[in-house]
């Protein structure tokens, strides 16, 4: 079935730039000119604004009003930038990647277990986020720590689209052309979407860290630029879902990479005049920057980051060899280990049992995309009697579903769940989220069938509602991640939290590939290749029952404390690392109080120093 688990390595803007507004506004809420009482997570528009939008009072002139409002605030510049970066880049582009990698890897007869450990490959650079943000905070270049960076990033992803444009996959009858007449071999397409993603992710990290800093000194203006994003950012998604089933219909599974280069191409011009509006830093700005990251326990994080990319370089290097998924798959189970450990022992305890839960929670959602894509799109040739879905319904009809309902499970749950504790939501939310998984096996078993249902209202269904319970699960841990990134460290701090959320799913696609291989899930799109999928519904039992391991590790690593409280904030200047285990163990004294957990009043282990009263 069609899914999104991998676009959750690249949805965290929202947090980030709802942590920077919050920050501002509670250095600044004793002002008179500001009403007092708690602020809420998401920036409040101001009293003395205009009509807002889509208002019967104000029409059109309303929506104009508030975009001449946030040209105002921000600049045309930035804004433009957004739109390349945030609108074309990750909405448009990052779709059309998403959507187009399996058919790509499947003309090459690559057989499940192996798409699976391919495709994770690509998306290694999520998991190298921190990485990133470490070099950028650390090292600039010639004054910029942002620029330079993404300069490089864009030349290269504009090479590697250019290589992917130029591979043509399959003949005018809309049949693969014969391996040998192929211009990239398997691991230079490998190599190449790698690199796309590496464009992405590299602007992306830097962009959100820059809009982060603007709106620490314009909170007022949060509340748009949030609307701006994410809107923009939603809206060219659908624009790719629309368009994407028929492009690879017509044009092949390459055909997506040629309107991908034209958002990559527009970065060089921004670029050239500075439209990212980035200030050149003195010899002296970056020694007070070290000075500070140091008292926060940067050096830590370093080495986190560094330790999580070796572990992830080295098992993507194994499973990128033919044949080697078994050790593929039990070198990542053992970084996944040592990340948990690492983590677990090395950060101040209220982020390092949050870290330790996402790494867990995401390494269990087991992924059987290898096995069930071919299930799905294998034609009636191949897989009689199967679904025989065309890449249109695949991914167009089922893209567009999928965002439209991931809008409305962000809506429901700003409408009705915002307010509760994160407890009680994940509690429910991966509950939902288990029992819709658990029906979507019918369809490997054929049970829908037998009931009267097709399979294609059978999977829509499915679709809809894995994508709003799974929303459900990302806006509160989203929420969570955001406190607990210290002030002046949110962009390093966010990437490594986020980091640890993208090795996760990257370890369960290689869980997954295990499972299909030792059921003998198979498939390669060969002619009657439909006993490769008899095994199938067991993969997706584990795959839907696996997340109960995270229902008992909630009480422990989850704080049962109100979405809307701010007593689990750290306040400016704390350091990540302090009351860490790691440290207690060395002989640091650094007077952590330890609370025990009460479900009554919401408290957790936190320290007097490090965690904020509420």
């Amino acid at each position: 079935m069609y899914s999104k688990d991998d676009s959750s390595f690249g949805n965290e803007e929202s947090c980030l730039i709802g942590r920077s507004s919050r920050r501002s506004q509670e250095a600044t809420k004793h002002s008179p000119r500001r009403t007092k009482g708690r602020l809420s997570l998401s920036p409040r528009r101001p009293s003395a604004e205009p009509t807002k939008i889509g208002s019967n009072d104000g029409g059109d002139r309303s929506v104009l009003e508030w975009f001449r409002q946030l040209r105002a605030t921000f600049g045309n510049k930035i804004l433009i930038w957004i739109v390349v970066s945030q609108h074309l880049a990750k909405g448009l582009v990052l779709f059309y990647m998403f959507s187009t990698m399996d058919y790509l890897l499947r003309s090459y007869w690559v057989s499940g277990p192996r798409l699976q450990i391919l495709s994770g490959i690509a998306f290694m650079p999520w998991v190298m986020k921190p990485i990133f943000g470490v070099l950028s905070d650390m090292c600039p270049i010639m004054g910029y720590h942002k620029q330079p960076y993404i300069l490089m990033a864009t030349l290269l992803g504009i090479g590697a689209f250019a290589l992917l444009c130029a591979n043509p996959v399959t003949d005018a009858q809309g049949k693969y052309l014969p391996l040998e007449e192929r211009r990239l071999s398997l691991s230079s397409v490998v190599l190449a979407l790698f690199t796309c993603m590496l464009f992405v992710t590299v602007q992306n990290l830097l962009t959100e860290a820059r809009y982060s800093d603007l709106l620490r000194n314009q909170p007022d203006g949060a509340a748009r630029m949030v609307t701006f994003i994410l809107f923009g950012k939603n809206g060219f998604e659908l624009i790719a879902a629309a368009t994407v089933g028929a492009i690879i219909t017509r044009y092949g599974p390459h055909g997506p990479f040629f309107p991908c280069l034209i958002p990559a191409a527009m970065f060089l011009p921004l670029i050239a005049f500075n439209f990212l509006g980035e200030r050149k830093v003195t010899r002296e700005d970056v020694a007070e920057s070290y000075a500070s990251l140091r008292r926060q326990g940067y050096g830590e994080l370093v080495m986190l980051a560094c330790v999580m990319l070796a572990c992830s370089s080295i098992t993507n290097g194994i499973g990128f060899k033919e044949g080697h998924v078994l050790a593929a798959a039990y070198t990542g189970f053992i970084s996944t280990m040592l990340l948990v450990v690492l983590f677990g022992v090395t950060l101040t305890p209220v982020i390092a049992k949050f870290t330790v839960y996402s790494i867990i929670q995401a390494s269990l959602a087991v992924s059987i995309e290898g096995g069930a894509f071919y299930f799905f799109t294998d034609t009636a040739e191949q897989f009689p009697g199967g679904p025989n879905f065309s890449p249109v319904y695949y991914t167009t009809v089922l893209g567009v579903v999928s965002n439209a309902f991931s809008i409305l499970g962000v809506v429901v749950y700003w409408l009705y769940m915002r307010d509760w504790t994160f407890r009680s939501l994940l509690t429910l939310a991966n509950a939902l989220h288990m029992t819709v998984a658990l029906l979507q096996t019918f369809v490997f078993l054929r049970w829908n069938l037998a009931m009267g249902i097709s399979d294609k209202l059978f999977v829509l269904g499915g679709t809809a509602m894995l994508e709003v319970t799974r929303q459900w699960m990302w806006m509160p841990s989203l929420i969570l991640t955001s406190k607990l990134c210290p002030a002046g460290m949110e962009s390093t701090m966010f990437a490594l939290l986020a980091g640890c959320a993208s090795a996760g799913y990257t370890m369960a696609k290689y869980i997954g590939a295990f499972v299909l291989h030792e059921l003998n899930i198979r498939p390669v799109g060969a002619v009657n290749e439909g006993h490769q999928f008899d095994n199938l519904w067991k993969a997706a039992l584990l795959s839907a029952t696996c997340p109960l391991v995270t229902l008992f590790l909630l009480p422990m690593c989850i704080p049962n404390a109100r979405q809307s409280e701010d007593h689990l904030s750290l306040t400016p200047g704390d350091s990540v690392v302090k009351g860490s285990l790691w440290r207690r163990l060395r002989g640091h004294n650094d007077n952590l109080d330890v609370d025990t957990d009460n479900s009554d009043t919401g408290s957790t282990t936190e320290s007097s120093d490090t965690v904020k009263g509420s």
